[in-house]
């Protein structure tokens, strides 16, 4: 038997590399704020830290099981928002708070799409990232905080955007690709059952020939073996003289 097709692009596959990366670069960013910031080298600081971003990172990797529960998007937005404002109240570290916000900022648009649902909790990472950089720089810089997190946003989201459709054309090929290969082990089965019923077929033609042809041969038989024996008859009649 043939092995199924493979798929164009392996998208559970793709999606484990993203979380891993993802997890790669938040732990790095965790240990580059805790190493870079002198007031937070201490355990009663270190401890707390290091369970809200596994928690965080850990939330992440749960998320399809989230979105396929009901109110999943609901408690997954308040654990990640907690998780957010724990590690700001923390760190008080600009830069974590904006890698932690684009992160669910562009989880949320591969999540949802650009739809309603995908803005709204798309905003509401964002709200968040807004506070925490107001509560560390104040309301005077945000200019800064929109010249820098706009770019960014826009660019995530066109490319998460861009992967998603890929995916779901590619995800979308393969199923026609199984149905496709569906169809041709179904003309495999129909093209073997026609071929027993050719041959059934073609042996009962075969058996009838078989038996008119011994049937005609056995009626020659007993032609021929008749013909001696009325000939015999004929000559033990007795002979008579013509009238």
């Amino acid at each position: 038997m043939e092995k199924s097709p493979t798929p164009l692009i392996n998208t559970e596959k793709e999606t484990r590399i993203f979380l891993w990366f993802m997890t790669t670069v938040l732990a790095g960013l965790t240990v580059f704020t805790i190493i870079s910031q002198p007031d937070l080298h201490s355990i009663q600081k270190i401890i707390p830290i290091a369970v809200l971003m596994i928690l965080h990172i850990f939330t992440h990797w749960l998320i399809s099981w989230f979105i396929k529960k009901k109110m999943g998007s609901m408690l997954y937005m308040m654990i990640q928002g907690a998780t957010i404002v724990g590690l700001i109240f923390l760190t008080k570290n600009i830069g974590l708070t904006f890698g932690l916000a684009m992160a669910l900022f562009g989880e949320a648009i591969g999540a949802y799409g650009l739809t309603g649902k995908g803005l709204l909790i798309s905003t509401y990472y964002l709200a968040l990232s807004l506070g925490a950089f107001f509560s560390k720089a104040g309301v005077s810089n945000m200019t800064w905080w929109l010249i820098s997190i706009i770019p960014v946003m826009v660019f995530v989201a066109m490319y998460v955007e861009l992967y998603t459709r890929q995916s779901r054309a590619n995800e979308k090929a393969h199923k026609l690709l199984r149905e496709l290969e569906t169809t041709n082990q179904q003309l495999t089965d129909y093209a073997a059952q026609v071929e027993d019923l050719t041959i059934a077929s073609e042996r009962q033609r075969m058996a009838r020939e078989l038996h008119d042809t011994l049937s005609q041969g056995l009626a020659g038989l007993i032609l021929q073996a008749a013909r001696p024996s009325a000939a015999a008859r004929s000559s033990n009649r007795p002979w008579k003289a013509p009238a």
